[in-house]
Order: structure tokens, then C-alpha cells, then sequence
């Protein structure tokens, strides 16, 4: 069978991209439900007010990003290692110094508040909207680190589906509360931010029961020699991935005052518009970056090179296909997207879509550099994730700021070049990287070191296939340092998951297709002291740990239906462990390679 079949990857990316992208989409129509229903209900002001408020919030969330931003992704490397201690062990300290860490800067900043809104804003009617939002929507907060720290390891642990379900409630609510309060009770842009805070308390109380659940991998158990350790760590990720976000905090401040300064209040309209257009068309790269920390991740921990190639690859030729559509709307509905921001005047009308066609053509390549730095921190390349990561707020902010001043009438103009430049920058640079190291790939610099260690075996849903499987399992093990008992035992347990999945595990129209057949894999690693097994497919959720209560002999002679198979497997194997994930059934089987270390 090619192994360069990505049948089950793609399967594990779609069950996850979907539930991913529905949270993107209700993390980013939150964020624009209280900008768009406060410039209908009240003032284009109010939206202003809110986008200054933006900073702030982006600022605090950087800090939390430094300490709860790398965990999932770190988690995520020690479940692909089976590490189940370790992953919990990251949770608690995470939540536990998130939460905390959160809650002492919203109760410091909070008496500062006015002193804050006043060296943010000079116009008094703007800054009486900034205060009055502000005041309440803070402590959101303290709820969004807690939020984060769950939502992010429910996710990686195989359960993305839930996680949608606790932002689309988030996103529901957010909406009907801001109605209720803004239109219906009239407490104006207060009354949207207590709608924020409301509604991102009910989404975190929504994941709690699965907290209970015992199918999770993660248990809340905080041991107080691994805070250090592990905020160590967390740190050494989460630093470069909140930079962008720390100084595009910091730049958007300045360039609030900036574009204020020189284009006026239309030019600060405009700014506000393009803001929420980042953050809006972040819902067709957020999913992404959740399937390389968590799908990648893991298949980095597994060490399966040649998948985690095929996920990043395609995760990067889906996201450049949705961009690209989302470009065009930009520049065939400009007025559409003004209208929609609370513009009522004809002439404004035509002034701000004119610059807002021409801004938005800085999504595609702004979206494309970040998603790569995804990529660089997920293979370790911290410093070059932190450097564009920060170049490509400074570039966007250069192009602004110099033709502010300069060319005003250039300025949207250069927000497209300055983010198309440093884009092919960014490529130019990696390319350069793989020329001088080979043992990466260009552009992604994801390696091309082959794991020696493993064999991967992709099987289609044929009795066929599997006998021939079966054959390279039997030839794996015969090279590897073991004796022949062991080898029967790891060869009759996989021939009995073998089986087991082709006559109960297929769904319809399995193996059907023709260019891309429907597969199960199988990946076989020897270890330093023992032989591991791992089996994911995309059939029928099943697990085969079964519990022995009676011998395979007691339960023929009592004729019980006792799945004779499953017994036999987990027999002869002692430890064996299941999890459903990202819609695959994954069993795991570690066989010690002397049988005296199992007996």
C-alpha cells in the first residue's frame, strides 16, 4: 500500500477542522456582534470605543497566551508519547498559574482604568464610551484564561466537537444578551460588555462536566514540584506566540493616535473596519493552527514524519483556497462591508469602501506568514517564529505609518504592499534555510529525516490487504531484537485487530473510492526495551480493551459471548490502551521486548 495515501489524516482534519472552524467562527462573530450591534443601536463612536478597547484586551491576552498558549501544544506531543502523567501534570499548573496570573492584573489594572483611557483617547466622548466598556468587560478576562486552558486540552485530547459547542453558546448568548441589554434595556455599551462577560462564563460552565468524564487524558492533580517546570516551559513556547499579539497590541495604539492625527476620524473609521476584518478572517486559519498544535503535535510525538508532511501541506492548500475567496468578496462587496460597520452617508459610503477594497488585500498574505510561524513553532523553531511573528505587525504598521504622513492618500495602499513584501520576504528566507540544511523541507522546514525506527503498513478494507499486512509486520519483527514468543504474540494480537476492524469497523462506502482509497494504518516502532503498535481507523467507534473477568477457557466452556478475540489480545498483551480522536478509533499496544518484564 503507498504510504503516501493521507486517507486517515484526512479524516482526522476534516472531523476537526469542522468543529474547529465553527469555534473560530463563533470567537470571531462574538468579537464583531458588540462592534456591529453598538454601531447600529448606538453610535459609529461607540465602535470606535470598542476598537481602542481592542488593544487592551489583545494586551492582556498576550499575557495569558505566555502562559497557557504552548501547553496544549506541549500536551499534545506527550499523548502522541503515551505520556498520560505528563499531560496532566501540564493542565493543572497551567490552569492554576493562567487563572491566577489573570485575575491579579484585572484587579491592578482596574483602579487605573481611568488614567489608562485618558492616555488612550484625547476625545471626551470617546473616552466616556472606553470607560464605560471597559469597567465591565475586564473581568472577562479571568474567565477567557480559564476558557482557553479547557477548550485547549479538551481539544487536543480528541474532543474539538465540545469545544465548538461551548463557543457556539458563547457566541448564541453574547448575541441575545446584547440585544437584550443594549436594545431592549437600553444600559448601552455597558450592556454589551456585562453580555461579554455573561456569555463567556456560560460557555466555560458548559465544558465542566466533561472535566468529570473518565475518557479524558488529562486529570486536574497539581503537584507543586512541577509549577516551575512546567511554567518554564510553557513559557519558552508561549513567549514567541503572544509577541504578535503583545505588539500588535502595542502598535494599534500607536496607530490609533497616528491615523487620528493625520486622516481624521474617516481614517480612524476605516482603521477600525480593517481591524475587525483581521480578526474576522483569523475563523479560516484559527482551525488550522488548532489541527498543527494538536493532529501535529502528536503525530510529532508518534514521530510520523511523512503525516505530519500531509497534514501541514494540505491544512496550507485549504487555508490559501479559503483566502483567496475571501479576498475576492472584499473587493467585489466593499460597500456591503461598510454598511454593515453602521455607515448611513452616501458620500462616506463610497470614500470608505474605496479604502477598505484596497486595505483587505492584505489578508491573504498576513494570514499565510502567521499560519507559517505555526508551522515554525511546532518544529521547534522558536526564534524564527518570534521574528515574523513581529515583523509582520511592524511591517503592516510601517506601510501605514510612513504613508500617513508622507502620502496620505497612499496609506491603504501600503498596507497591501507592506504585508505582500514581507510575505515573499518570509518565503525567500526559508528557502535560503532548506538550501543550506537539507534535512528540511523549503518554506515549511519541516524534516525529511525518514524515522528508521518505524514501519507504517496502510491497509484497505480487504482481507487481502490485510494477509499482506500481515506479512510486514511478521518481517518487521523479525529484524528486531526479539525472541520468536514475543514475535507470535505481537503477530497474533495484530492479526486480530486486523480482522476484528475489516468485518466490524468498516462505515459505508469504505473502500470504494478510487483515488484515494479508504485505509486503516498501522505504525510499528521498536524502542530501546520494548515494541510498540499503534492502530488508528476511521470506522466504527469501538474500543477493544476488554475487562478479563474469566479465562478464554472458562468463558468457551460456559458459552458466553465473551469476544474470545479481544480476550486473547488483551492476554497476551498487558498493556494496551484506546482512545476515540478526532473521529479515528487509536489503539495503542506497547509490548516489553522481554517477556519476563510482563509476566
Amino acid at each position: 500500500m503507498n504510504q503516501d495515501n493521507s486517507f486517515i489524516q484526512t479524516r482526522a482534519m476534516k472531523n476537526f477542522l469542522a468543529a474547529s472552524i465553527l469555534t473560530g467562527v463563533a470567537m470571531q462573530i462574538s468579537a464583531l456582534t458588540d462592534g456591529v450591534i453598538v454601531s447600529q443601536a448606538l453610535t459609529k463612536d461607540a465602535l470606535s470605543a470598542i476598537t481602542i478597547y481592542t488593544p487592551i484586551a489583545a494586551l492582556l491576552g498576550g499575557i495569558i497566551t505566555m502562559l497557557s498558549g504552548g501547553a496544549s501544544m506541549l500536551a499534545a506531543k506527550k499523548l502522541g508519547e503515551q505520556d498520560y502523567k505528563s499531560v496532566g501534570s501540564i493542565f493543572s499548573v497551567t490552569l492554576t498559574s493562567s487563572v491566577a496570573v489573570s485575575a491579579l492584573l484585572v484587579i491592578c489594572l482596574y483602579f487605573f482604568l481611568p488614567d489608562l483611557t485618558a492616555l488612550l483617547c484625547n476625545d471626551d466622548t470617546l473616552r466616556s464610551y472606553l470607560l464605560d466598556y471597559s469597567r465591565t468587560a475586564i473581568f472577562s478576562v479571568v474567565l477567557i484564561a480559564a476558557t482557553l486552558t479547557v477548550n485547549g486540552f479538551i481539544g487536543i485530547d480528541g474532543w474539538p466537537k465540545r469545544v465548538s459547542r461551548s463557543m457556539i453558546i458563547t457566541c448564541i448568548s453574547n448575541i441575545l444578551l446584547d440585544i437584550l441589554l443594549i436594545a431592549g434595556l437600553g444600559m448601552g455599551i455597558e450592556g454589551s460588555a456585562i453580555a461579554t462577560v455573561l456569555s463567556t462564563l456560560l460557555g466555560l460552565l458548559v465544558n465542566v462536566p466533561h472535566l468529570c468524564k473518565p475518557e479524558r487524558s488529562f486529570h486536574y492533580n497539581l503537584d507543586t514540584r512541577d509549577i516551575i517546570p512546567v511554567i518554564r516551559n510553557n513559557l519558552r513556547v508561549g513567549v514567541p506566540m503572544s509577541a504578535g499579539n503583545m505588539v500588535l497590541a502595542l502598535c494599534f495604539l500607536f496607530l490609533n493616535h497616528t491615523v487620528l492625527r493625520q486622516l481624521g476620524t474617516e481614517g480612524a473609521y476605516v482603521l477600525s473596519i480593517l481591524l475587525q476584518m483581521i480578526m474576522l478572517s483569523m475563523m479560516a486559519t484559527s482551525g488550522f493552527f488548532h489541527i498543527f498544535y494538536s493532529i501535529g503535535g502528536v503525530l510529532l510525538g508518534e514521530g510520523d514524519y511523512v503525516a505530519l508532511k500531509q497534514v501541514v501541506n494540505k491544512s496550507l492548500k485549504w487555508v490559501a483556497c479559503a483566502l483567496v475567496v475571501a479576498t475576492a468578496l472584499f473587493n467585489i462587496f466593499p460597500e456591503a462591508i461598510v454598511r454593515i460597520f453602521g455607515s448611513k452617508e452616501g458620500m462616506l459610503i463610497k470614500e470608505s469602501a474605496g479604502a477598505v477594497r484596497v486595505a483587505l488585500n492584505m489578508v491573504l498574505p498576513f494570514q499565510l506568514s502567521l499560519l507559517l510561524t505555526g508551522v515554525y513553532m511546532l518544529v521547534g523553531r522558536v526564534e524564527l517564529n518570534l521574528f515574523f511573528n513581529i515583523t509582520c505587525v511592524v511591517a503592516l504598521v510601517a506601510g501605514i505609518t510612513l504613508s500617513a504622513h508622507l502620502v496620505p492618500d497612499f496609506t491603504w495602499h501600503a498596507v497591501a504592499l507592506s504585508s505582500w513584501l514581507l510575505f515573499f520576504i518570509q518565503l525567500g528566507i526559508t528557502f535560503f534555510i532548506s538550501r543550506k540544511n537539507r534535512s528540511v523541507r523549503p518554506f515549511t522546514l519541516l524534516p525529511r529525516i525518514p524515522d528508521l525506527v518505524a514501519t507504517k503498513i496502510q491497509v484497505r478494507y480487504t482481507e487481502e490487504s490485510a494477509a499482506g499486512a500481515l506479512n510486514q509486520i511478521n518481517s518487521f519483527i523479525g529484524i528486531c531484537e526479539t525472541d520468536a514468543s514475543l514475535a507470535n504474540r505481537i503477530s497474533l494480537c495484530c492479526e486480530e485487530l486486523l480482522f476484528n476492524i475489516i468485518n466490524f469497523g468498516r462505515t459505508k462506502g469504505m473502500g470504494r473510492k478510487i483515488g484515494n482509497p479508504a485505509v486503516f494504518e498501522l505504525r510499528l516502532r521498536e524502542l530501546e526495551d520494548s515494541i510498540v503498535i499503534s492502530v488508528k481507523d476511521a470506522g466504527v467507534p469501538f474500543n477493544p480493551v476488554v475487562k478479563i473477568e474469566k479465562t478464554a477457557e472458562e468463558a468457551l466452556r460456559s458459552g458466553e459471548d465473551m469476544h474470545l478475540g479481544l480476550l486473547m489480545v488483551n492476554g497476551l498483551c498487558k498493556d494496551i490502551k484506546y482512545k476515540f480522536m478526532y473521529g479515528l478509533n487509536v489503539t495503542v499496544m506497547s509490548f516489553p521486548k522481554r517477556l519476563d518484564r510482563q509476566q
